[in-house]
């Protein structure tokens, strides 16, 4: 076995140590030897002994050593020799490659897919990126760029753009309208612009974009835009039919807005909806519940808001998203009969997550909600922060159906000893991993 052994700051020595092969594993490709090794000599090689007057070979790399102390390394076959020669020489192509797309500053072949730029570039090294013909640029991430939009909007070569993220680029409502008079973006699916300040008339350019249109993501989480501007977005039903994401976090909706959204019926492919933090209470949420539309709806996130149970009990009994994977309802007003209302729910059937934390679940609500049987594929439970108490932590032990469920949290909820006993003897959760009673 050789490796590097450190002598001083500044100097290095190359060594070698002598051993026997105690083991090979023909399954696990693994050789053990009466080596000691050290765990900075991972990744040296293992030679064979001199034989005859040859020279040794390398058959193998030093991975470790086991509890026994012994060293062990992966074997280094046929197959992994010719994997390696591939990888090199894959790599090697790729480095030739773009060595001639910098000097040409053009990509004829498509070959760079991604660019992460963010705020390692200055300006001027993005100014010269522009003049580069990146023909098969599909995703560009210019976060915390204060001027990536100005510097995008230069560019008239990268025409197969789909997924552009500016977000933190202090963008405010005038740059939206060169945003959505771009005609080079006709491919664009994701647009991500979180943290920034747009407002009313920025989200109108945007909607009013006729080169905008196959848009699938829209992430506006952190603005500054209200009713107003959702009630346009909302509106906006000739366009953006392939929306499948939506994110208006961390604005000034209402229930206006809410509402707006609620009453879209356009938005048939929409899967995830995240209106957290956006002062929607119980108006805005009963159309949103009432919605019958979004039938491929996986993800509904309305956490931090003003819902109580008028507003949460029509979402509970919505029968039209049956795909619906993750509820999050945290923080908000809810208390039993909402609570009830989303446990008798009999159509999600796929639901994976479900988050009611800090809100004003009893017992009452609690032991209906582990009573279901229809969530098969529950693997997170979130209750922390309510009331359910001793009573509701005896129901919770006692469930029989969630034997995917990896997660529990019921923190805050005033359980004592019976209820965490309760809870410990639970057979059927064998794949909890984490638990917080």
């Amino acid at each position: 076995m050789q490796g590097m052994k450190e002598g001083s700051e500044i100097s290095f020595e190359q060594w070698k140590e002598r051993g026997i092969i105690q083991n090979i594993e023909a399954k696990t490709g693994l050789i053990h030897y009466d080596v000691n090794a050290g765990p900075s000599q991972s990744g040296g090689g293992v030679f064979d002994g001199e034989r005859h007057g040859l020279e040794s070979s390398v058959i193998g790399v030093h991975v470790g050593r086991d509890k026994d102390s012994s060293s062990f390394a992966c074997i280094i076959t046929q197959e992994r020799f010719d994997e390696l020669l591939q990888w090199i020489n894959v790599s090697e192509g790729k480095r030739k490659k773009f060595k001639e797309i910098i000097q040409s500053k053009d990509d004829k072949e498509g070959v760079i897919k991604r660019l992460q730029l963010r705020e390692t570039y200055e300006q001027a090294e993005l100014g010269l990126l522009t003049e580069y013909k990146l023909r098969g640029l599909e995703e560009i991430d210019l976060s915390c760029k204060k001027e990536g939009l100005e510097f995008l909007c230069k560019n008239t070569f990268w025409e197969n753009l789909q997924s552009i993220n500016l977000s933190w680029n202090g963008i405010e409502d005038d740059a939206c309208y060169s945003l959505s008079k771009n005609e080079t973006w006709k491919n664009l699916k994701t647009l991500i612009l979180r943290s920034n300040y747009i407002g009313d008339d920025g989200i109108s350019a945007i909607v009013k974009s006729k080169i905008l249109l196959g848009l699938e993501e829209i992430d506006l989480n952190f603005n500054k835009f209200g009713s107003p501007g959702v009630i346009a977005l909302a509106d906006n039903t000739l366009s953006w039919n392939n929306l499948k994401r939506l994110d208006l976090s961390e604005n000034d909706i209402g229930d206006e807005g809410a509402s707006a959204i609620g009453m879209n019926m356009s938005w048939k492919k929409l899967e995830y909806l995240s209106l957290s933090r956006t002062r929607i209470d119980d108006k805005g949420a009963i159309v949103i519940g009432s919605n019958i539309t979004w039938k491929n709806l996986k993800v509904l996130r309305l956490v931090c808001n003003k819902i109580g149970d008028d507003g949460a009990v029509p979402i509970g009994k919505n029968i039209t998203w049956t795909n619906l994977e993750e509820l999050d309802l945290s923080s908000n007003l809810i208390g039993d009969k909402a609570a009830i209302a989303i446990a008798e729910n009999r159509s999600w059937t796929k639901l994976k997550i479900l988050n009611l934390g800090i809100n004003n679940i009893t017992a009452e609500g609690g032991e209906v909600i582990v009573k279901n049987d229809v969530w098969k594929f529950l693997e997170v439970l979130r209750l922390s922060y309510n009331e359910i108490q001793d009573r509701g932590a005896l129901a919770t032990g006692s469930n029989s159906a969630w034997c995917n469920l990896k997660e529990l949290y019921l923190a805050g909820n005033q359980i004592g000893e019976e209820g965490g006993v309760a809870i410990g003897r639970n057979m059927t959760w064998k794949k909890l991993e984490q638990t917080y009673p």
